[in-house]
This record gives C-alpha cells, structure tokens and sequence, in this order.
C-alpha cells in the first residue's frame, strides 16, 4: 500500500505510522515513523523501472499491566515488495534517521527510553527490557536498529526482478517492563531502496545459436574472412540480425553481412559483450577466417569454450589474453586443427577452473612455439589428446604443469612425430587412470623417463608407447601395474629398444596382452620375469614380427632371441580367438632347451612356457 506520496528530485517518501500501546494501569504510546527512499538512475540504452509498496501504514503494540509486569514481547510483520528490470537487481538498507537509535519520549523532560539492542541475539531468546529490534524472515537473529550513518543491508538481489516481484518479509519486536515511564515514545526507521549500478555490457547468444545466426547471413560462412566491430548501424536495406542472447536484452548487438568484403560486422551501444556462458563452436570451422575483433569481448560469464575457436585453418595468432576466462572449466578442443598457427602463448588468459583440457591444441600441425609457462591446471581433470598431431614441435615445456587432478592422459602426445623432449619433471600421475596411446607415434623421441610416474591407478597401457619407433631409452622400471587390464600394443613398433626389462610389472588384472610385443625391430631380449596372467584372454600378435605389405622380413628386422621368464603362462582363459599368431614370423626366437618351431606362426597359447624338456616345447627362457 503507498500512502502520503511525496515526491523530490529522485527520491519517493512514505511515511509509515506505527503506535505502541500500554493499557490497564500504565498507559503507554510509542509512535514510530518509517521511511522509505527510492532512488533510481537512468541509462542512455535502459530506461531501469523500481516499484516498491508496503502492506501497512502502521505498527500498534499494545501492552497492559499484566505485560508489562511480565516484561512481554510484541512484534508486528510486514511485507516489502520490489520489482525492477534492473539487470543487477535492488539494495535495500534499513537504519535509524538518526544516529540516536533509541525510542524516546516525547516529553524531553523524561529520560527512560527504549533501547536498541547492542548485538544480534538469537531469534528463539528474549531480547533484553526496554529494547528494540528487527529481523527479516528466515533469519536466526534480532538485529539491532542501525544508525543513520551505517545503514544495514536488509535484502540485496543480482538480477532483475520485473516478472516476478520480490517480497521480503520482517518484523520489528519491542520489549518494555515496568521501568517504562507512561506516554508516547517515537523514533523513525528508514528503509531505502536501491538500483544496483550495472555496466553498459552487451551478451552474446550462444555459440550454437551465433552459428545459426551466421547461416541465416550468408549460405557458406567458411567464406567470412573477417568478425569486426563497426562504429554505426549499415544502411535501412541491409539484413541486420540481432545476435545477442535474447535472455539478456538489455542492449542488442546487431550484426550484418558484407559479400564484397567478406566481413561479418557487428553493433552495439555497450562498452563491452560478453561470451554467453554456453560458447562451444562459436566460430568453429570458420576455414577462411583470419581476424575476429576481440578486443570488444570478454570471457568472464563463460563456462563451456569447448571448440569455440576450432577449424580455424587460416588463422596465424589468435589474441586471447585479455579474454578473461575465469570461469571456463571446459576448453576441450578450444584451438583444435588451427592448421597455419604456428605460435600459441597462453600468458594471461586464465584456466585455473578449466577442468577439461582433451584435444585443447591437437591438431596445429604448424606449431613450432608454444608457450604454456603461465598456465593453470591445478583443477584439470582430463588432458586426453591435448598435444596430439602437433608434428612440428620439437621441445614441449610442461614442467610447470600441476597434473595432480589429472585422470585421463590417454593420447596426450600422440602423433608428435617430430619432437625430441617432452619436459615432464614435475607430472603428477598419482590419480591417472587411463595412459592409453600417451606416446602413441612419438617417432623421433629417444629418451623417456617417467621412473617418478605414479601409476598405481592406471587401469589402461593400450599402445601406450606404440609407434615410438626411435626411442631407445624407457625408464618404467617404477611402474606400478596391479590395476591395468589392457596392455595390447604397448610396445608395438618400438624399434629402438633392444634390450626391455619389465620385472616390476605385475599383470595379474590384465585381460589383453594382443600385439604387446609386436613389430620391434631392434627387440633382443625381452624380460617378463614376474609375469602373472590368470586373467588374460588375449595374446593374439603377442611377439608378431611382419611387414604388412609383404609376407618376407628385411635382413636384421628380426632380431628377438629370447624371452625370459620364472614361470609359464596361466593360459586357461585365453580364447582361441585371442590366441593367433602369437610368434608369427620369428624365426630367430628360441625358447629353453633351444625350442622353437619351423613355423612360428603355428605356435599356439601352450608356447606362452618355459622351454625344459623333450616333449615340453615352449618359447620362454628360464632365468
């Protein structure tokens, strides 16, 4: 309910009577006056709207003698009721209008008052005699009567208001006793009401949707070759779409088609336009696009940038560092395939949310620097393919990296076929569970030491080192494997090694071993000291040795000669299906006891032993 409306420049009075009343022996009055300010603002693009009531006119308390012997409590709710379009919603303050707190008597010659309460007490406790207080709904203290020159916040919202009205609700509690001198006693609160200031900030729709917006521009948006601000709106006849998130009208952002140029321009009245938080594929696959003005944009509100920046084939130096990502925990794939960037540095633009990193640079076959030293990955939890396909890089700096979240490293450097060093001094490998293809195609690396991995939860070694044809020196000889199940392809087309010590590797979980050994051209001597395997069905290809475009090996491809182990293979799970070509094509390979056979390739499952005696033919050595 408004009442006793009084307008001045951009303030709206109410004033609110509110009576306490003694009755029986001591009568007793206490007048209250309430105020509310109003104060609002106008913006050159919103024209904000405030509307704030006030369900009463006035408090009456009424205590007899009875009450006031028994020093009672009253308290009266009311109800203030906000709406506004305001995009950062409403203050509102509560205080004294003055810095005397108290309920005074209006007759000066008297001293007895009713005091504010000095401290919040809780809600379920009496508040102390002669006191005063307030509390808002669903609070679990009295609150004291603020001054005027500290008002307290009584609600305070972040968004607009303007569907749905806001209500609070809170009441005001007194207390008197018999101390109390008969009368009237008055005082004032003042509530004041709020816009909260907002910035002239324009929000992009989402990614999906700007694509769509795009198609509705022009048929093949691979053409655009350049995304910039314009300084005015295009002419009355050209196709101007709005691209700004319809949720967040606040200020529109027009954007418009230029077929001469191949310029997608964009408009808009405010400073600055925020990435939607929803912003995967915003500009992917834009193949031709060269420049994007960024300067205008900022990432703050952003959560998902998931491929935002992806399939940009003719951009050179996307300019990210003052995009402010704070709040991003998804950048999975964000520079993929950026085929003609060879140069990427990631100093000021921030991750420490981001949580998956999969695929982030994979595919820039031009990269030849790549600065990360600035990065946060302190909360990532994936980095699956991150790296993979780089293939001019030839020293990948990742010390700095904190991998302590990590679970998923799977393909993380696969496909780096030129670089010589990867810097992994300070991984933290301790909640890693999948390192599948992790080195996978690393062709020209001779040196890996990962002897301060922790691989205690490892689960998956699939083709971990596959295709690492020149590396020459694995140090593994801490790894812990009691909870891998998959080693197939492991160490497939290994050439360098020739000499592979695995007698910490315990494969008691392992249910597939297919390839693990197969096409090491250099391999010798092969140690599987402590192998256990009641679990494995697989073994197919296991030691395979072939050239699968021609049936003959070259001359001193087919080195292997021994496998040495302590005991032989549990094989009563292995199926016939996993169990074909095991030794196929190595001819070289002699077992205990010199066992071999003429045609490797029909050594069956019951060759995983120990050669010993006549009749006990196997492919292992004892040692």
């Amino acid at each position: 309910m408004e009442r006793n409306l009084v307008k001045t420049a951009n303030q709206t009075r109410f004033l609110k009577e509110n009576k306490i009343l003694f009755s029986g022996l001591i009568y007793l009055v206490i007048l209250l006056i309430i105020n509310i300010f109003i104060l609002s603002f106008n913006s050159h693009a919103i024209d904000p709207t405030l509307s704030v009531t006030f369900d009463r006119n006035e408090f009456d308390y009424n205590f007899y003698s009875v009450d006031v012997v028994n020093t009672s409590e009253r308290y009266n709710w009311a109800k203030l009721t906000v709406k506004t379009n305001a995009p950062a919603g409403y203050t509102t303050t509560i205080s004294a209008n003055s810095d005397e707190t108290a309920l005074k008597h209006i007759d000066n010659a008297i001293s007895t008052k009713i005091s504010s309460i000095t401290s919040p007490i809780a809600h379920d406790d009496w508040i102390p005699k002669n006191t005063w207080a307030y509390q808002l709904e669903n609070q679990n203290n009295y609150m004291p009567i603020p001054k005027e020159s500290e008002p307290k916040a009584l609600v305070a919202t972040n968004k607009a208001s303007d569907s749905v009205q806001n209500e609070n609700n809170f009441r005001v509690v007194v207390r008197a006793s018999t101390d109390l001198m008969p009368g009237i006693y008055r005082s004032s609160l003042v509530l004041s009401t709020v816009i909260n200031p907002f910035e002239t900030a324009a929000y992009l729709t989402t990614g999906d949707n700007f694509q769509a917006k795009l198609s509705e521009l022009t048929t093949d948006k691979t053409k655009i070759k350049l995304i910039r601000r314009a300084s005015a709106l295009p002419a009355a006849s050209t196709n101007v779409i709005n691209i700004n998130d319809p949720a967040k009208p606040f200020y529109e952002i027009k954007a418009w088609w230029d077929p001469v140029l191949r310029h997608l321009f964009f408009y808009t009245t405010a400073d600055k336009i925020y990435f939607h938080e929803d912003s995967k594929n915003t500009f992917k696959d834009l193949s031709e696009l060269n420049l994007i003005d960024l300067d205008s944009f900022d990432a703050k509100y952003a959560k998902d940038m998931s491929y935002m920046f992806a399939g940009l084939r003719s951009y050179q130096n996307i300019k990210t560092e003052n995009l402010n990502a704070q709040s991003v925990t998804n950048m999975r794939g964000i520079f993929r395939d950026n085929q003609r960037m060879s140069d990427i540095s990631m100093a000021g633009f921030n991750t420490e949310n981001v949580t998956d990193m999969s695929e982030m640079f994979a595919g820039n076959y031009e990269i030849i620097g790549l600065d990360l030293s600035a990065m946060n990955t302190k909360n990532v939890k994936t980095m699956k393919g991150m790296f993979k396909g780089i293939n001019k890089l030839g020293v990948l700096k990742i010390s700095n990296f904190d991998t302590s979240n990590v679970t998923d490293m799977s393909e993380m450097f696969s496909g780096m076929s030129k670089v010589i060093n990867i810097m992994l001094d300070n991984f933290n490998t301790g909640n890693v569970e999948n390192m599948s293809e992790m080195f996978k195609d690393c062709s020209v690396i001779k040196l890996l030491d990962l002897s301060h991995f922790n691989t205690a939860k490892v689960t998956n070694m699939h083709s971990m080192f596959s295709g690492a044809n020149e590396l020459k020196t694995l140090k593994i000889s801490n790894f812990d494997t009691s909870k891998v199940t998959d080693m197939a392809y492991m160490f497939y087309q290994v050439h360098g090694i020739t000499d592979l010590r695995l007698d910490n590797f315990n494969t008691e979980n392992v249910t597939t071993m297919e390839g693990m050994f197969a096409e090491m051209k250099g391999i010798v001597d092969i140690f599987i000291i402590n192998f256990k395997t009641p679990k494995l069905t697989n073994v197919s290809r296991m030691f395979q040795r072939v050239n699968p475009s021609s049936n003959t090996i070259r001359q001193g491809e087919d080195n292997l000669k021994h496998i040495y182990a302590k005991n032989d293979f549990d094989v009563s799970n292995i199926t016939a299906e996993g169990s074909k070509l095991i030794f196929d094509k190595r001819r070289n390979l002699r077992g205990g006891n010199n066992s071999f056979m003429y045609t490797p390739a029909d050594a069956g499952k019951e060759w995983l032993r120990i050669g010993r005696a006549p009749g006990i033919k196997g492919y292992f050595t004892k040692l």
